[in-house]
Formats: structure tokens, C-alpha cells, sequence
């Protein structure tokens, strides 16, 4: 089968394969890109962290979504202030709740740490 599919992606995944599934982010079906995104809150890469940092910028409020939730369970630190920000400036109140969701998880993970 030529092109991507959700199943190719769960299995980059799987791999760790981030160049791969950075490159679905772009992909024009929504649902190719939203899974992407949701797989790149999976992977411990920098490179998939920075990319779901600009896309808290995106137009599209799903994908902004998307984008909160999969820092929320990256769990690195690093995303507190960008999260934090959308919380108190995303122009869509689900997004802003979405930041909130995350933040909290982060703060949990933080304090299973200590």
C-alpha cells in the first residue's frame, strides 16, 4: 500500500522513527496529521518535542489540541512555559483547557519523580 497510513505511523513509533513521523505532521489528510502529532507526544526526542512546541501556534485548534496533550505525556519540564502560555492566551477555551489538562499531568509525572 503506497502512502501513510495511522498503522504506518503506530509502527514508526514503535521503531522510534521521528523523522518519519515528523515529516506526517505535514501530511494534508487530518487524520494522518493528528495521529502524528498524538504519536510525537510518545517519543523522547528533541526534534519531536520542538515540532509539538510550534505547533501550539498552529491555526487549527484541533491541532493545537493535539499538540498540548502529547506534551502533557512527553513529560519534559521544558514544556511547562509553552503550556502555560497557551493556557493564559490560546484564543480557543478548549485548547486552553487542554493546556490546563497537560499541565497538570506534567505536575503529576514531576512529583512521581521526587
Amino acid at each position: 500500500m503506497f502512502g501513510i497510513s495511522v498503522e504506518k505511523i503506530e509502527k514508526w513509533k514503535q521503531k522510534g522513527n521521528v523523522k518519519k513521523i515528523l515529516k506526517a505532521t505535514e501530511e494534508s489528510k487530518k487524520e494522518i496529521r493528528n495521529a502524528a502529532i498524538s504519536a510525537l507526544g510518545d517519543l523522547q526526542a528533541d526534534e519531536a518535542f520542538n515540532k509539538l512546541v510550534m505547533l501550539l501556534r498552529d491555526p487549527d485548534a484541533e491541532v493545537r489540541k493535539l499538540a498540548c496533550e502529547a506534551l502533557g505525556r512527553q513529560g519534559k519540564e521544558l514544556a511547562i512555559e509553552h503550556l502555560k502560555y497557551v493556557a493564559s492566551n490560546d484564543e480557543d477555551e478548549t485548547v486552553r483547557k487542554k493546556a490546563i489538562e497537560a499541565l497538570k499531568l506534567l505536575d503529576i509525572q514531576r512529583e512521581d519523580e521526587e
